[in-house]
């Protein structure tokens, strides 16, 4: 029969009690990287003109553009360029701006659902449906979001009259629906810029 002193069994269950905490530690960070990867962001854009005055798309608009993480960069619906994947918000054009950022766990299939929309051109009439796209119909479409009728009440929208109560969706309605799908803000993203 082996004899094994306390202090031997002691520093033996030590050990033990260390490699489990380290274990669980590991354990904890793969999960915790996991879910962090596992975000959608979706960006929240707020654009001012040279005396930093907000441009509002409607009278009571908080949100003047709209964009979506992927992979490393963004993707958002440019008016001249269409949709399109960037790396910084700085290369959207605007010179000041604030963002917002909600961000949610990434929903299955959703890197199959922008990339099919990158390339597609963008839609100055503002018109739901058919191959070209505006900002917040791009963020719409990727998350199911049903069009409201339209009201183009701002001073910019005179040339869009006849539009007036056709379904579409603006940058605010978006951040409305997707609030209600449980996106939460991300308060380490939200800048001025």
């Amino acid at each position: 029969m082996e004899f094994v002193s306390i202090s031997t069994l002691l520093r033996q269950d030590k050990l033990n009690s260390v490699m489990n905490k380290f274990f669980v530690l590991i354990v904890c960070s793969f999960i915790y990287s996991t879910l962090v990867q596992a975000q959608v962001k979706v960006a929240f854009i707020k654009v001012y003109d040279k005396s930093f005055v907000p441009l509002k798309l409607e009278r009571n608009s908080h949100f003047f553009h709209l964009a979506i993480s992927y992979q490393d960069g963004w993707v958002h619906a440019h008016n001249f360029r269409g949709v399109e994947k960037i790396k910084h918000f700085k290369e959207m054009g605007f010179e000041h701006f604030t963002v917002t950022t909600l961000t949610a766990v990434q929903h299955p299939n959703l890197d199959h659902e922008i990339t099919k929309y990158i390339g597609k051109k963008f839609d100055r009439h503002f018109s739901w449906g058919g191959e070209e796209l505006y900002c917040s119909e791009l963020i719409a479409r990727i998350f199911s979001i049903e069009p409201t009728p339209m009201s183009f009440d701002g001073e910019q929208w005179e040339r869009m009259l006849s539009s007036r109560g056709q379904l579409g969706i603006s940058p605010d309605e978006v951040y409305e629906a997707l609030s209600e799908q449980g996106f939460q803000i991300d308060r380490n993203c939200s800048t001025f810029l």
